[in-house]
């Protein structure tokens, strides 16, 4: 005879501990991560796109860690990210890594410390501290100073090209209800036109 049954597990009582009072107490994720990075170049101009990666790996819940956001700095443009997380678990820790892709436009010559763009706030329950994960590159930027613009991808040739050799001079507002009101202009030309000839040919039999 098929029976149901009912299985209750043991009560557990699991005790949460507050993270202990700090100004980053309220920004910092909780693990045990280091920081790795890259760029994607070894020479910076001005205007021109660059990769910059940040990696965070280690033990911890990596799906509570966001982004570090693209901050807003004079003469530097920075898209993104784009993001990627693996994630493995073993033996009941939880760890992997998680990855941010950022583009970087500097758009003014000098000495650019990404340690001032891209930093993480992290608690290390191993040693019970927050730390500030920073960036520890510094790039070089040379070139003339350039005015704020949309760049092109570095990796893609085809936009490069025709941003580059591209108009930037203003255009009206009503630009596109013009280039409507010219076309249905022509439009009705052309059918006037066909309409014209249908009848001559019409005629003419």
């Amino acid at each position: 005879m098929t029976g149901l049954k009912t299985f209750v597990s043991l009560p557990r009582t699991v005790a949460v501990q507050p993270l202990p009072p700090h100004p980053l107490r309220d920004q910092a994720v909780v693990g045990s991560y280091r920081l790795l990075e890259s760029i994607d170049r070894s020479s910076f101009r001005t205007g021109q796109a660059f990769t910059y990666t940040l990696r965070l790996e280690g033990e911890g819940n990596l799906s509570a860690v966001n982004p570090p956001p693209a901050p807003v700095w004079a003469g530097v443009e920075v898209y993104g990210p784009e993001v990627h997380q693996e994630v493995t678990r073993a033996s009941g820790r939880v760890g992997g890594y998680k990855t941010f892709r950022y583009r970087v436009v500097a758009q003014k010559p000098g000495r650019l410390p990404l340690d001032s763009l891209f930093s993480v706030a992290v608690f290390d329950p191993a040693i019970r501290q927050y730390q500030v994960l920073r960036s520890s590159l510094t790039v070089d930027v040379k070139g003339a100073a350039r005015p704020v613009a949309v760049s092109a991808r570095t990796t893609d040739p085809y936009y490069q090209s025709r941003l580059n050799n591209s108009d930037n001079q203003l255009q009206p507002l009503t630009a596109p209800l013009d280039v409507r009101r010219y076309a249905n202009y022509l439009l009705v030309g052309l059918l006037a036109l066909a309409a014209f000839g249908w009848w001559r040919g019409n005629t003419g039999a």
